[in-house]
């Protein structure tokens, strides 16, 4: 989170995603998040809103899924405080 100002000025598109879906026999696991994160091949759009600084959208992957508005605001605030920026 803390790299995004710096990185989304030069990325051509970001999306963000917070996957908290558990598997009913998995539980969490490597790259179980893969079949949810990818949209339209295509195009590379997963289907929701791009993150932007203004915006800080993120999707969260679980049941049912959703785009809260800087749902990890406190989170980043608190990784701010911890590194003193």
């Amino acid at each position: 989170m803390r790299l995004l100002p710096t990185a989304l000025p030069i990325l051509a598109a970001t999306w963000l995603y917070d996957f908290t879906w558990r598997s009913p026999r998995l539980g969490a696991c490597h790259t179980l998040d893969v079949p949810f994160t990818f949209g339209d091949a295509d195009t590379g759009d997963p289907g929701w809103p791009r993150f932007d600084l203004e915006h800080p959208r993120t999707r969260i992957l679980d049941t049912p899924p959703r785009v809260p508005a800087d749902p990890l605001a406190d989170s980043r605030h608190i990784w701010e405080h911890v590194s003193g920026r």
